[in-house]
């Protein structure tokens, strides 16, 4: 006999919002993901957030059963709160359109939530890894992620659940409550979206876990001008969160050692250049053996990200020194309504 299908579930368990915007060409592979995902129908819903692309991205998302949102164009941040007001479980899970989650994904995120007996728990997130679709370039730009992870927690490796200061947008889910009454992610702030949000999640005493059977897979950037472009947006988003909140990451604290080893290069030339250089590569040997990084394109990448990201950190800062305007609000932000009335349109169901 064949085997039964388990019953439809009366509401659903987790909205998954992925906010996109020209993402015709991988938002089906996210979406058919999630589609299938080792849970009883009716757990998820997705409601896909369109933020005024000019591609298929609505009309794709809906052909796969998403509810889809459309929006004059808002920025991935207005673009993920709007899909949370919107959404109707309790639990609002947020992933990328480049991603796709693994298939136990929506058994794991649930198993992690019930499992954790703190009152304060806010949100969990995942793991990330590279899309087995990647090129070369974007497969090694994962290996340097996960080497540098330790650093900026965008990719780090953890083996066992724990309690944590930031997860990535592209794999993270949270109380909807909870992140309605913190206001959600910062309109005007990406990247960086997510770790202010974490950062005023814990300064109102909520606890953030990592659980890292929650997987999915994520596209790294292809090509050597998307990496750049990608440290540089990572620069002054950081920098803007610096301006907000002060200091509180190891990451933010790199672009002043860099100015102080400018500074200390006009005395000992010689001997931090050679100690400098001496200290890179052994650093891309030892990504060689950990993570199969070959060592001439560590040696890219650990110089580019020495370069770039400090720059756009503390341009970004100057700037806003300067008179710049940067994302809306302080360290705290007002609740978002819950009252879903206020969207631009939707389609599908």
């Amino acid at each position: 006999a064949a085997a039964k299908r388990p019953p439809v579930t009366a509401e659903p368990a987790v909205s998954v919002v992925i906010a996109a915007r020209n993402e015709a060409p991988v938002i089906a592979a996210c979406i058919a993901s999630l589609r299938a995902q080792d849970v009883p129908p009716g757990t998820l819903e997705i409601p896909a957030v369109d933020d005024a692309s000019t591609d298929a991205t609505t009309a794709v998302a809906t052909a796969l059963g998403a509810r889809c949102l459309q929006l004059a164009r808002s920025g991935p941040a207005l673009a993920r709160n709007i899909g949370a007001v919107a959404a109707r479980a309790p639990i609002v899970a947020f992933v990328d359109a480049d991603a796709v989650p693994a298939p136990d994904w929506a058994a794991q995120l649930l198993a992690a939530f019930a499992a954790c007996d703190n009152p304060k728990l806010a949100a969990i997130g995942g793991s990330q890894q590279g899309h087995p679709d990647d090129g070369p370039f974007a497969r090694n730009v994962d290996r340097f992620l996960r080497a540098v992870g330790f650093v900026a927690d965008y990719a780090r490796e953890r083996r066992e659940p724990t309690e944590v200061g930031h997860n990535a947008s592209c794999n993270s889910a949270y109380k909807r409550d909870v992140f309605l009454e913190v206001g959600g992610f910062r309109p005007g702030l990406f990247p960086g979206e997510d770790v202010d949000l974490d950062r005023r999640l814990g300064a109102a005493g909520y606890a953030v876990r990592h659980a890292p059977g929650i997987r999915v897979a994520h596209r790294r950037p292809g090509t050597p001008r998307a990496w750049l472009r990608m440290l540089a947006s990572y620069g002054e988003s950081q920098a803007d969160c610096v301006a907000i909140h002060g200091l509180f990451r190891p990451l933010h604290a790199l672009p002043f050692a860099w100015l102080v080893g400018l500074a200390a290069l006009a005395f000992f030339p010689k001997t931090l250049l050679s100690c400098g250089a001496a200290l890179a590569l052994a650093i891309c040997l030892y990504w060689q053996r950990r993570y199969s990084l070959p060592v001439a394109t560590g040696l890219y990448f650990l110089g580019t990200t020495a370069l770039i990201y400090p720059m756009a950190f503390l341009n970004r800062l100057a700037a806003r020194a300067l008179g710049s305007k940067g994302p809306v609000g302080g360290k705290r932000l007002p609740p978002l309504s819950p009252d879903p009335t206020n969207h631009q349109g939707s389609q599908g169901s």
